[in-house]
């Protein structure tokens, strides 16, 4: 049964603590209005939202729509469905398991939604010199997380073999259409950018049907259009890691952009008494070990910024932002030191914050 609420949809975006055995502070974006599944709301200020699941998790539109804002919003959730159908690692029937599991001697024709997604994921591939690869599935899977099933970690004989080449991606695309696998071991796994990519496919659809002014949010990937309901850019609250009760490091100000945050506090486990992060290292097919406990990127779109956060994750403080910094890339990363962490961000990202 689906509930609404009633209410004025705040334009801002709070961070939130993620509970954990050790208590790390992130950018777990949500909207600052009661929980819904399913139903439009409008504003004092003319805007409407609807909140719902999709991919596993949530997601969230708000938007200023000159006519038929119901209209609008029900085709930009049928572009996020379409993504999942498309591209979920779950469902065994979708476009990317069949993918999966194409003989490595043949081809398969992909949609375009696909096609573009691993046409992006090759390019992110490569100016992170390997740290983000979608072809990691299968050394994700031996370490107990996505599809797999816990248990102990993989040999060194089992990560070794399963290591994405350093040199190709572990697909292939012949244009236009069509897309194979490079080894049999190969298991593609477009989760770290997926989310972001349906993202931007459903502000597109809102704004190309009369809505121009929109945020999108699945899963904390965030697309922003327009104006905000305050008249300004979309306002996201960064909060403070070191104030329990609402502090903000700052605000970023956002207006045509999108925002994504990776870090290790969503999904980790517990092997032997050690606490292992989901993120897998590309190049060394082992779990993240660094001090980065999370990092935020800003991008023209989702779906990129999807990528990034997940390829600086991994590579972590120093080596991404190092990276960061040569790409130009507004980023703001919280880094453990000792008891505290420490906010270390670029000039870009600098600029688009409104720092208390």
């Amino acid at each position: 049964m689906h509930r609404c609420f009633s209410g004025v949809m705040h334009d801002g975006i709070l961070a939130q603590v993620a509970p954990m055995t050790v208590r790390i502070w992130t950018f777990r974006v949500v909207l600052m209005v009661a929980a819904v599944t399913g139903c439009s709301q409008p504003s004092d200020q003319g805007y409407v939202s609807r909140q719902g699941n999709i991919m596993g998790s949530y997601y969230s539109i708000t938007a200023r729509c000159i006519d038929n804002p119901e209209a609008s919003i029900d085709m930009a959730v049928a572009a996020l469905e379409r993504v999942d159908r498309q591209m979920s690692s779950w469902k065994e029937d979708s476009n990317l398991m069949r993918l999966n599991q194409l003989p490595v001697n043949e081809t398969m024709a992909v949609p375009s939604e696909l096609w573009d997604i691993l046409t992006l994921s090759e390019e992110v591939r490569k100016a992170s010199h390997g740290a983000f690869d979608v072809s990691v599935g299968a050394l994700v899977k031996a370490w107990g997380f996505g599809s797999g099933t816990a248990g102990p970690a993989p040999t060194e004989q089992t990560i070794q073999a399963l290591l994405p080449s350093r040199e190709t991606a572990g697909y292939r695309l012949i244009a236009p259409d069509l897309a194979g696998r490079n080894r049999e071991d190969v298991f593609i796994d477009v989760s770290a950018i997926a989310p972001g990519y349906a993202v931007d496919l459903a502000a597109d659809v809102m704004n190309e049907t009369g809505c121009p002014d929109v945020m999108v949010d699945v899963s904390g990937e965030v697309r922003t259009r327009g104006k905000g309901p305050k008249g300004n850019g979309w306002r996201i609250g960064i909060e403070s890691p070191e104030l329990l009760h609402g502090g903000l490091e700052g605000v970023l100000v956002l207006k045509d952009r999108a925002v994504s945050t990776s870090g290790d506090y969503r999904n980790f486990r517990d092997l032997n008494g050690q606490r292992i992060s989901h993120s897998i290292d590309p190049r060394t097919g082992r779990p993240i070990m660094h001090g980065l406990a999370s990092v935020t990127v800003v991008h023209d779109t989702a779906a990129l910024a999807d990528a990034w956060s997940t390829a600086l994750n991994v590579l972590g403080p120093t080596e991404g932002m190092a990276l960061a910094k040569l790409n130009n890339l507004p980023v703001y990363m919280l880094v453990r030191d000792s008891d505290r962490f420490e906010a270390v961000y670029t000039d870009p990202m600098k600029t688009l914050m409104d720092l208390p």
